[in-house]
């Protein structure tokens, strides 16, 4: 997207990359202006105000003081955010709004509303985009909230894998089919350990049950794809090895150490298992490939039910079953396709990154550098 937006004569940054000049005027003019409004707010609000809110707003005016910073010298006209989960964005929000920014953002991984409501942070901004009108107008209503523009484009991410399938890849992808058997291939993505959604026990139960699934199929292999290994405690890699059968299942990884993502795997695999609201489902099931849902709640919290209650289940027997059914090549039907690709996630065509041009472009300009 970003050479994309640069064919129209502007500049793309990233914001985490750049470092400002601290200009000792425009420091204390911001200071200053925070101050203000730190009064203005105790004034208003003293009655509302605890340590929990007071340490909230703290957070965030420093947040809009940092974001004044690198805006006094990069002014430019979109700014664009994947981190639609984050409270961050409020604070961006604002001081877009005061600067005449246009700020977007992007559906960073709702999975068909799987249990977890996506933050209000989407609220601050100008354009949303969403993978499809479903999500607006039945998953999460309360994003049409009369200020911020929906716009639909599919899964952007299938644009990467749309990509890497047009590199030359066929000959690793036989090679890979060749050291797992030429068995019918399932990835599986791991839970993040010890992060906000996955607990020692929730992470531990799960893990089981691949173990259970990876022993029952015997004539299946898996690729396995972890997150965060360099943070993952002592007992998470002892469960990562009790799931490896040399020939049979095998680290993504180690199978190709040359592939960083996931994006370039899917001529390789015939089946996704993606942890609760896991990107991988939906980008599977755009591209084609058959995707579920392995919840740790109950299934009647998905919204993909509506859809199939196949696309999200909550018990070792169903997945079983479920990646049999996929196997043989019964699930999901041609009619399930259909509903999925046209009520759900669009088809894969490699054209996600150009709408999101074309929506942004009238907002665009050329970047402004601004000297003191």
């Amino acid at each position: 997207a970003s050479s994309d937006i640069a064919k129209l004569g502007s500049r793309v940054y990233g914001i985490r990359s750049f470092r400002p000049r601290i200009d000792i005027k425009v420091l204390i003019k911001l200071v200053a202006k925070n101050l203000i409004l730190l009064f203005k707010i105790f004034v208003t609000f003293r009655k509302y105000l605890n340590p929990s809110s007071i340490l909230i707003l703290l957070k965030f005016l420093v947040h809009v003081f940092e974001i004044n910073i690198c805006f006094s010298q990069l002014r430019p006209s979109v700014y664009f955010s994947r981190l639609d989960y984050s409270h961050l964005q409020h604070a961006f929000g604002a001081v877009c709004n005061e600067l005449n920014i246009h700020f977007v953002g992007i559906c960073h991984s709702p999975a068909g509303g799987i249990g977890y409501t996506p933050q209000n942070s989407f609220l601050s901004f100008d354009t949303f985009f969403v993978y499809h009108p479903i999500f607006a107008n039945n998953f999460y209503p309360t994003w049409k909230n009369g200020v911020t523009k929906i716009a639909s484009i599919g899964v952007w991410r299938s644009d990467l894998i749309f990509d890497s399938k047009k590199m030359n890849l066929k000959s690793q992808s036989i090679n890979t089919r060749n050291n797992l058997k030429n068995r019918f291939i399932v990835a599986l993505h791991l839970p993040v350990p010890q992060s906000y959604l996955f607990d020692k026990k929730i992470t531990t139960r799960i893990m089981n049950d691949f173990k259970s699934i990876i022993l029952k199929h015997t004539d299946v292999s898996f690729i396995l794809f972890p997150r965060r290994l360099k943070d993952a405690p002592d007992y998470f890699f002892k469960q990562l090895d009790n799931l490896i059968i040399p020939g049979r299942t095998a680290l993504a990884n180690q199978l190709r150490p040359e592939r960083k993502q996931s994006y370039t795997w899917y001529d390789d695999i015939d089946m996704v298992v993606g942890i609760n609201y896991s990107d991988a489902v939906l980008e599977a099931l755009s591209c084609g490939v058959p995707g579920v849902s392995y919840q740790n709640f109950s299934s009647k919290l998905s919204k993909l039910e509506q859809f199939d209650s196949n696309l999200a289940v909550s018990d070792v027997e169903s997945l079983f079953n479920l990646i049999d059914l996929a196997k043989k090549g019964l699930w999901p039907s041609d009619d399930q396709w259909s509903n999925i690709h046209q009520n759900l996630v669009g088809k894969a065509d490699g054209n996600c990154m150009d709408r999101i041009r074309t929506n942004i472009s009238e907002y665009i300009d050329n970047v402004k550098i601004i000297r003191s």
